[in-house]
């Protein structure tokens, strides 16, 4: 919705703040698509199926980038709403929109509650509803029965004699009981790992989303410079004038180049589905950022795009 509301922003102040919602919205939803996923994944494949499942984030920066060379540079997609002039790039923040709220049509209509969210609720038989349904699709060409008719549920207070009187505290006790998996995670024996996991992936999301958002500045200060990117004959766009010039004609080769990076991720994303689960995830990481880190350091060495 705030994506969507973004396209209309007439200042560009208002625009990162919708952005900025928007976008804490995307990264509330990650961790509980992965953690939602790896509920119905049988244990010998679940590494494989979240690495599949981890690649639809490299598609989308694919599909992203396409859709921004195709849609941005179309002057014949402009239009006006009132007094607001609705450019193609408006348009293309409209259209990044499009699978947010459709996911949510998709998920509420199409599929099922957590189990796990279930069982810690006390809410049996819809549990027992989820697992059924999972055990039919994993067996559907045997004729097994579906073997489970008690689960192991969490001593949770039971909501049917909360007063309306004492809602309040209900729910105060639920957010606190939500917060315990979180305290967990800092008190030993799980601080030991938690601290390496947590700088592990800051490290990691420090240094793809640096080089990702220097990529574009690097692409332009070879091809102004024609050398090496750390030589001294580029001057930043930000020493230029800053008098309003038109957008149009767009230089479309900032969404080729973006179409290239996202699709280079292609390669070790496919390596990653099928070696997870033959290799070990601990193996796969070291040595993935192990050639990561060593390929940074010769940079240095470009000389043209293509490099």
């Amino acid at each position: 919705i705030f994506g969507t509301a973004a396209s209309l922003a007439s200042e560009f102040w208002l625009f990162l703040l919708l952005r900025l919602i928007s976008g804490i919205g995307v990264g509330g939803s990650m961790p509980v698509i992965f953690s939602y996923f790896s509920e119905f994944q049988p244990r010998k494949k679940r590494g494989a199926m979240i690495s599949a499942l981890a690649t639809f984030w490299m598609a989308g920066n694919i599909l992203a980038a396409g859709l921004a060379w195709l849609v941005i540079p179309n002057t014949t997609l402009n239009f006006h709403i009132g007094t607001l002039q609705f450019q193609s790039w408006r348009l293309f923040v409209v259209l990044c929109a499009i699978p947010s709220v459709s996911s949510v049509f998709l998920f509420w209509l199409l599929l099922p509650e957590s189990p796990k969210f279930l069982m810690e609720l006390s809410r049996e038989e819809e549990a027992i509803a989820v697992f059924r349904c999972i055990f039919y699709w994993n067996h559907r060409s045997t004729r097994i029965s579906f073997p489970i008719t008690q689960l192991k549920l969490s001593p949770l207070v039971d909501k049917e004699k909360i007063s309306s009187g004492h809602q309040a505290k209900f729910d105060c006790c639920r957010f606190k009981q939500g917060l315990e998996p979180v305290k967990k995670l800092f008190t030993p024996p799980l601080l030991e790992r938690s601290i390496p996991f947590i700088a592990i992936f800051f490290s990691i999301s420090f240094g793809y989303y640096g080089l990702w958002m220097w990529f574009p500045e690097l692409f332009k200060q070879i091809e102004e410079t024609g050398g090496s990117p750390c030589s001294n004959g580029f001057h930043s766009s930000a020493s230029k004038t800053t008098e309003n010039v038109t957008c149009y004609p767009v230089n479309t080769s900032v969404y080729i180049e973006g179409f290239i990076t996202a699709s280079s991720n292609l390669p070790g994303n496919l390596l990653t589905i099928l070696v997870m689960d033959i290799v070990g995830g601990k193996i796969l990481l070291c040595s993935s950022l192990l050639l990561s880190g060593v390929s940074v350091f010769f940079i240095w060495a470009v000389k043209t795009k293509m490099q």
